[in-house]
């Protein structure tokens, strides 16, 4: 159930089509691997970590993380937000004004026991310096259907999981061959804040991971000037074949699944 359902679900999911994958015929199913993208990226290393609930013993040969998440989605989330600004040509004091919104929305997300009566005032003062930069006014009845929309999604209990789990908690329970790339004009997922916490995380857990920057791709690995998700939609290249290349190129060279010890995100 998509409304209810969080990252540990989708996990499951993820973890069941590669046992389906493992047992049917023709398959070597010792050099099955996952491989995601963004948030794909994170689902992929918690089953390569053994930690899909009702599908730990899934056992991948591999892991690749395609523009994955190595900090919690409020980290991820502020970051991008101040980013696409920037990258939209907005002034620095506006864009720490609405970062400092942002972080404080995000700040109180992480607590477990956050009430909406303490998330309603955050997430209008985020919205209202929002549409203070697009020079928009809503009158009463949009703004309350905006105000109702933004607290349905912070109240959601995927992006409640997303915005709280830490990704160091899966990869640092990472034992078989991993590879995480990203392009350097990924502004959704910045490589240099989550490439590196990835590879601690996995080499602080004594696991081996190869880290690849695509020069000039962005977060869906094509080549772009700016990086702005406005792009997506209108560069040709669907996804740089050099990126491609490499990826496949890593996922062929893997030795088979090795016997090695799972600690299951202990």
């Amino acid at each position: 159930e998509f409304s209810t359902a969080t990252g540990f679900d989708l996990a499951d999911d993820v973890a069941a089509a590669l046992g389906y994958l493992k047992r049917a015929p023709g398959v070597d199913c010792d050099r099955c691997g996952v491989a995601g993208h963004s948030e794909g990226g994170l689902l992929a290393a918690i089953v390569a970590a053994g930690m899909a609930p009702s599908f730990a013993e899934a056992a991948p040969a591999f892991v690749v993380s395609i523009a994955g998440t190595g900090v919690d989605g409020g980290a991820i989330l502020s970051d991008q937000s101040a980013r696409i600004l920037r990258a939209a040509g907005a002034d620095e004091d506006v864009i720490r004004y609405i970062d400092a919104a942002h972080r404080a929305l995000m700040d109180a997300m992480r607590s477990e026991e956050v009430e909406p009566a303490v998330i309603e005032p955050l997430l209008a003062e985020l919205q209202d310096r929002q549409l203070a930069l697009q020079g928009v006014e809503l009158d009463e009845a949009d703004l309350a259907e905006l105000r109702q929309a933004g607290m349905a999604q912070m109240g959601s209990p995927w992006m409640r999981a997303f915005i709280r789990f830490d990704p160091a908690i899966a990869w640092r329970s990472v034992r078989i061959p991993a590879l995480a790339v990203n392009g350097t004009l990924d502004l959704q997922v910045w490589h240099d804040l989550n490439l590196p916490a990835i590879e601690r995380a996995v080499r602080g857990g004594g696991g081996a991971v190869e880290i690849v920057r695509f020069e000039g791709l962005n977060h869906m690995l094509q080549p772009t000037t700016t990086g702005s998700p406005d792009e997506y939609a209108i560069i040709d290249t669907t996804m740089d074949e050099a990126a491609m290349e490499s990826i496949g190129s890593w996922v062929l060279s893997t030795p088979r699944r090795p016997e090695v010890p799972n600690r299951g995100g202990e």
